[in-house]
């Protein structure tokens, strides 16, 4: 009887294709510039009926080594997965994750989905997996990055290579300054 409803779920699931695009950009001052980074693709949902193996991973080790192992794998997907985004693609996805919020540290299963905590925030996620533990499905929500004091921001900005200006103001009065007082340009 599981069998059946396992194989009628994954033909369900097989005539649902999930397309959501998931597009991030942060704003950071680089110098006397700023930099703007963009990552955004589409990921597609897709899957196919076959037995399940006893010793597959769970979703948390499936996810977590999207971001722990060195490399990802081909077999990690489902061949329906890579038809719609390659490898390197995917790659590029968690590498702009890593670039937004920091290493990973972990992950959480909630209620609709799972939270991956970086360093520098979180990023909610939602996996689908074929009877294989492949993934067939897969979407990171806009990262969400964790506060920085006003003192903290300044540091991390006077870090930065290059002059940096910054003067920050709230209701007319000021609230943090950075070389604020110092030309632009000469």
């Amino acid at each position: 009887m599981s069998r059946i409803l396992t194989g009628l779920l994954c033909v369900c699931l097989s005539v649902w294709l999930w397309a959501l695009p998931v597009a991030v950009s942060n704003a950071l001052l680089d110098g006397s510039a700023f930099r703007h980074f963009e990552w955004s693709t589409w990921i597609i949902h897709a899957t196919s009926a076959q037995a399940e193996p006893a010793d597959r991973a769970t979703p948390t080790e499936i996810l977590a080594r999207l971001f722990t192992e060195e490399s990802l794998q081909q077999d990690w997907f489902a061949d329906s997965f890579l038809a719609q985004i390659s490898l390197a693609e995917i790659a590029q996805i968690t590498q702009g994750i890593v670039s937004s919020v920091g290493t990973y540290q972990s992950i959480e299963d909630v209620p609709n989905g799972f939270v991956l905590t970086f360093d520098r925030g979180t990023v909610a996620t939602h996996l689908a997996l074929n009877p294989q533990g492949q993934i067939t499905g897969l979407l990171f929500e806009t990262p969400q990055l964790m506060g920085l004091s006003v003192e903290e921001s300044l540091q991390e900005m006077a870090a930065l290579p290059g002059k940096v200006h910054v003067l920050a103001m709230r209701g007319g009065r000021e609230v943090a300054a950075l070389n604020a007082d110092e030309a632009l340009a000469e």
